[in-house]
């Protein structure tokens, strides 16, 4: 599971890099790469009795999908994220990988909703 976490991170940063060079088709292959690596993280997870820190996993993917402009997917992990009790609100408030969905209504009510429950 290590090697996932890390080949996952380093997709991401791939990515990014790619994206600031304007080369968005270049950044989905090492973004889906990275959504492979988190996905492979999550089903080894869901295996375990007690799953650990999976919210955070969710979050990952969340993040991942925003930068590929993947409102629906973003939301929807986001959303399982919170659920697993990732309940980081500040560094939610002010992750720039969530600024596709930041003032989204979706996004509002997510926090709005998970913020009550902390």
């Amino acid at each position: 599971m290590i090697i996932e976490a890390w080949n996952s991170e380093i997709n991401v940063e791939l990515a990014k890099i790619y994206m600031d060079e304007k080369d968005k088709d270049s950044a989905n292959i090492y973004f889906n790469k990275a959504i492979e690596c988190y996905t492979k993280i999550i089903d080894k997870k869901l295996k375990m009795e007690r799953p650990y820190y999976i919210g955070r996993d969710y979050y990952n993917l969340a993040c991942v999908y925003c930068q590929m402009e993947n409102k629906t997917d973003a939301l929807k992990y986001l959303d399982l994220s919170l659920q697993k009790d990732y309940k980081e609100f500040e560094h939610i408030n002010i992750d720039k990988d969530l600024d596709f969905i930041r003032n989204t209504s979706e996004f509002k009510a997510l926090i709005e909703k998970y913020s009550k429950t902390k």
